[in-house]
C-alpha cells in the first residue's frame, strides 16, 4: 500500500511539471430553504486529456477530499468558493462523477467533480451571536415577515482585482430560493431578466459573463399564522424543557413542589381546623 502510495505521488509530480487537466468551467448553485438555510453544490467540469490521466482519475486509491483533488488537478479554483471567514462551512462531500465523452482516438475524457456542503452562521463567540455572519443576513423587520440579504463579500468566486466578482463565460453563479419568496432585490440584474419587476415570477437566478460591481440580493419570507403559532408553542416548549432539565432544573422541581405544597396545606389543613 506505500509502495502505491507513493507511486501516485511521483505521477501527481510528473502531471505537475506536465498538466494533463483542462479546467472547462465552475458553477456555483446556492439553494436556500425557507429558513433562510442554504445548502451549496459547486460543480467543476474537466478535460481528461490522456490516458494516463484517465487512469489516475478513476484511481481506486484517491481520497476523495478538496486537497487530494486540487493536488491531483493543478488547479487552485477546486475548492468551496464561500468564504469560511464569516460562514461556517460543514458536512463537505466531494463526488467524482465517472469520465463521459471519451474519444478512444484522441484519449481524452471529461469528467465532473461535485463538491456540496452546507453553509451556518458562524458559532457565537463570548456568548454573543454572530449576527452579520452566514451566507445570508436575516432581519425580522416585522412579526412574521424576514428579509433575508446575500452576504456577498462571502462569496469568492471569479474576484477582480477591485475585489468584484466577475464571472467570465465559464464560471456561473445560481440562487435558488423557496418558491415563498417575495419581494426580490437583485443588482445587478441576472441573466435572462430584464427588469426587476420580472424578478418575482421566478425563483432561480443566475449570473454568468458579467461583472457584479455592489452586487446586492435580497428577497422576504411571510410566515403564515398558523406557522407562527407552531413556533411560538414549540419555542415554549423547548424552553421549559431547558430548564427542567437543565442545570437549574432540580432546584426549579424543589421551588414548585414547595409553592405547591404551601398552597394544600394553607388552604386545606389550616383552612380546614379554622372551621
Amino acid at each position: 500500500m506505500k509502495s502505491a502510495f507513493a507511486f501516485l505521488a511521483l505521477f501527481m509530480l510528473c502531471l505537475a511539471a506536465y498538466p494533463a487537466f483542462q479546467l472547462d468551467g465552475i458553477t456555483v448553485s446556492v439553494f436556500v430553504d425557507e429558513k433562510g438555510n442554504t445548502t451549496i453544490e459547486e460543480r467543476v467540469d474537466l478535460t481528461l486529456t490522456t490516458p494516463n490521466t484517465i487512469d489516475l482519475y478513476n484511481s481506486p486509491i484517491l481520497r476523495h477530499d478538496l486537497a487530494t483533488w486540487r493536488d491531483l488537478v493543478g488547479v487552485s479554483e477546486i475548492r468551496h468558493h464561500i468564504s469560511g471567514a464569516t460562514v461556517d462551512i460543514k458536512n463537505i462531500r466531494v463526488r467524482p462523477q465517472p469520465p463521459k465523452l471519451c474519444n478512444e482516438f484522441a484519449g481524452t475524457c471529461k469528467a465532473t467533480i461535485f463538491i456540496d456542503y452546507n453553509a451556518y452562521q458562524l458559532p457565537p463567540s463570548n456568548s454573543t451571536v454572530a449576527s452579520k455572519t452566514g451566507l445570508f443576513f436575516a432581519d425580522k423587520f416585522k412579526p412574521r415577515t424576514t428579509r433575508y440579504t446575500l452576504n456577498t463579500n462571502a462569496i469568492t468566486l471569479g474576484l477582480s482585482e477591485s475585489g468584484d466578482l466577475a464571472l467570465d463565460k465559464n464560471t456561473n453563479l445560481t440562487i435558488v430560493l423557496p418558491k415563498t419568496a417575495a419581494k426580490i432585490v437583485s443588482q445587478p440584474l441576472p441573466v435572462g431578466v430584464e427588469f426587476q419587476e420580472l424578478l418575482q415570477q421566478h425563483n432561480k437566478f443566475s449570473w454568468r459573463n458579467m461583472r457584479l460591481p455592489r452586487f446586492e440580493f435580497s428577497y422576504e419570507i411571510e410566515e403564515s399564522l398558523e406557522n407562527e403559532v407552531f413556533d411560538f408553542f414549540t419555542s415554549l416548549q423547548r424552553a421549559a424543557q431547558m430548564a427542567i432539565f437543565g442545570p437549574q432544573g432540580l432546584a426549579l422541581i424543589a421551588i414548585v413542589v414547595i409553592i405547591l405544597s404551601s398552597y394544600v396545606y394553607l388552604n386545606f389543613v389550616v383552612g380546614k381546623n379554622k372551621k
